[in-house]
């Protein structure tokens, strides 16, 4: 733990060099909600599409990316990346977000990463049963940590990678103000990406 940390700030210090660019993120989302049928939230999964782009500085020790991120599902679903798991509910979604990610470098292509999300839900139907009392409403603005990893490999232009993260809820789904949020019900999102970045992939890094 205290050499992640060693790493984690050397590298937060140290972004002069080595991987530096702008990229897109293609995702989806797995989501699921804690908690849910304790507080009449729909209990099955479903998946959403994230479209977003990023800019990334990273030395040969660590680094971070910042970037906004686009969150999508119909209605009516697509195959797997924006459908429905369950026969009894249907959920629609559009967020946006702004999210914060950083941490070690490891063999030059495997990056651990911690983060920040803070998004605004601009729509949320169906993540309420019929049967919720009709006090319940799902809160517009909401956080999360994504914890998990990248492997990126560079390219003539840059580099291109996958990851997989695992995305804690922080903030409470439906803002109910005698619940401590230890007990309050919050969404959580397995998350698999694809990343592609224009820059420096560091290639010619120092040694």
């Amino acid at each position: 733990m205290i050499r992640f940390f060693s790493f984690l700030i050397i590298g937060l210090l140290g972004v002069v060099y080595a991987q530096r660019g702008f990229g897109l993120r293609f995702s989806s989302d797995l989501n699921y909600f804690y908690k849910a049928s304790e507080y009449h939230l729909v209990d099955g999964t479903f998946s959403n599409i994230v479209l977003g782009v990023f800019a990334k500085s990273y030395n040969k020790y660590g680094g971070l990316e910042r970037g906004f991120n686009f969150c999508y599902k119909p209605k009516s679903g697509l195959p797997l990346v924006a459908k429905d798991f369950a026969d009894n509910q249907q959920t629609s979604l559009l967020s946006w977000e702004a999210e914060f990610r950083c941490g070690p470098r490891i063999l030059k292509y495997f990056y651990p990463k911690l983060g920040f999300i803070l998004g605004y839900r601009v729509n949320n139907a169906g993540f309420l049963k019929a049967n919720a009392p009709p006090e319940y409403k799902i809160s517009k603005w909401y956080t999360a940590i994504p914890l998990g990893f990248s492997i990126d490999l560079p390219l003539r232009f840059g580099n291109t990678g996958i990851g997989f993260f695992y995305d804690v809820g922080l903030s409470k789904v439906i803002p109910i103000p005698s619940l401590s949020i230890d007990y309050s019900p919050r969404m959580r999102a397995f998350n698999f990406e694809i990343t592609v970045m224009v820059g420096d992939n560091g290639k010619n890094e120092e040694k």
